[in-house]
């Protein structure tokens, strides 16, 4: 609906009656979560041995996590602002509609672009054996999310094209990706930027492959660095598939009139699996994370049997 004569401070909406009770799986319990995760990462990370000491992949781990935690922070907040809006009939201008949704897509795009910028300071570490500048790591942020934020300002302040979702009455958004831009500078860079980090990690397995055989590399750091590597294409493989997904369908439902529930309940499932999934694959893919991890869970299943063999024993004697 266009809307361009109106004033959009006269633009007057709200969160709807049902968006608490729909969404609490996947805006507070999911969220939840994968909050208390990424948490729980960061702070075992950075307190404890032997996470501290390993400088790569505590870097590695604190930069995917923190990416993780401020996504899920703002979903959590975002919820508990429509909860007391809603408790409390509170209306609004559609900027505040508007800024909620086009940040949360900022964020979103900024956690699932961590694993790209990731993978260039591994590249430069390993295929040229140099660190890299605060100057290049602030360089690849910006190329990264520039679009993004550009993108966030002009729908904000500029866009006409008004519709509701599942959480306001309204917001304004861009228009199709025929007509305007903006929904590239939404789409493209994370699409740009996970493609050459697929490319990328390919070249640093084949390269860490190669160089242990020639120079009879660690074995125990060879292992460390392809499970690292294994991860991070991983997490480059999983964006890709869920943004070219989601435009996919929403072309198709947009030009074609294809709606599908089973469709959007695909893609709602992928996007929560993921979420929690992402925190939880720097365990499973990391060796230093999932020694610890197994660790606690025998030294716990030990503790409890020689406890249950002390209290036999005490009950025969």
């Amino acid at each position: 609906m266009d809307i361009q004569n109106i004033s959009r401070n006269y633009v007057i909406v709200s969160v709807k009656p049902t968006y608490l009770d729909k969404q609490i799986v996947s805006d507070l319990a999911v969220p939840l979560l994968a909050f208390s995760i990424n948490l729980s990462l960061i702070l075992l990370t950075l307190l404890k041995e032997p996470f501290k000491s390993a400088v790569g992949v505590r870097n590695v781990v604190l930069l995917q996590c923190f990416g993780g935690l401020f996504y899920t922070s703002f979903k959590l907040v975002t919820f508990i602002s429509a909860f007391i809006w809603t408790k409390y009939k509170i209306k609004f201008s559609i900027l505040v509609s508007t800024f909620y949704v086009q940040f949360n897509m900022f964020l979103y795009n900024f956690n699932y672009s961590v694993p790209s910028i990731i993978t260039y300071w591994r590249f430069i570490l390993i295929m040229f054996h140099r660190e890299t500048s605060i100057y290049e790591n602030i360089a690849v942020g910006i190329f990264t999310l520039l679009f993004n934020f550009v993108s966030l300002i002009h729908t904000t302040f500029f866009a006409t094209n008004m519709y509701p979702n599942s959480m306001f009455t309204a917001f304004y958004t861009y228009g199709s990706i025929l007509e305007e831009i903006f929904p590239w500078f939404d789409m493209a860079p994370q699409i740009i930027s996970g493609s050459i980090a697929f490319i990328l990690n390919i070249i640093l397995l084949v390269k860490i492959r190669i160089e242990k055989k020639k120079t009879a590399l660690n074995k125990k750091n060879a292992s460390g660095e392809i499970s690292l590597t294994v991860n991070l294409l991983f997490h480059t493989i999983m964006p890709l598939i869920l943004i070219l997904y989601a435009n996919i369908y929403y072309s198709l439902l947009f030009f074609a009139g294809m709606e599908s529930v089973v469709a959007e309940m695909v893609y709602d499932y992928m996007e929560l699996f993921y979420l929690v999934i992402c925190p939880v694959s720097l365990v499973l893919f990391i060796e230093l994370y999932r020694r610890f991890f197994f660790s606690l869970y025998y030294d716990k299943k030990m503790n409890n049997k020689v406890s249950v063999k002390i209290s036999y024993t005490k009950t025969i004697a």
